[in-house]
């Protein structure tokens, strides 16, 4: 980024790694930054959809075990996702799918937070 900072695959390369860190805000953040440049990489709309589910899911109540072969999440209790941003999340998901995203993962969340 530091040398071509219009580079759409390192802001997605970065949002990844901090989404799988729990760093759901910045990560949504190079997301951003990514389709700003990139606006049809069905990736990076996949994933900010998956940062803003996981932000829910986990944001302020994860517990954390850790060692070199394993990471434990859990949330000590089940949070509902506001309409505004369930429609934050489809409007992510549905463009991904459309564009190529087929992953399993990604047809779940579409069906669990979009129908």
């Amino acid at each position: 980024l530091e040398l071509d900072n219009e580079y759409g695959d390192a802001y997605f390369s970065r949002g990844t790694l901090k989404l799988n860190d729990m760093q759901f805000n910045e990560a949504i953040a190079d997301f951003d930054k990514a389709l700003t440049i990139e606006p049809f990489m069905e990736f990076a709309l996949a994933n900010r959809a998956f940062a803003r589910i996981r932000k829910h899911e986990f944001g302020g109540d994860r517990e954390l075990l850790k060692n070199s072969e394993v990471t434990v999440l859990a949330s000590k209790k089940k949070t509902e996702i506001s309409e505004t941003e369930k429609e934050k999340i489809c409007s992510d998901l549905k463009p991904a799918i459309f564009l190529g995203d087929k992953a399993e993962m990604v047809l779940e969340a579409e069906e669990q937070y979009c129908k």
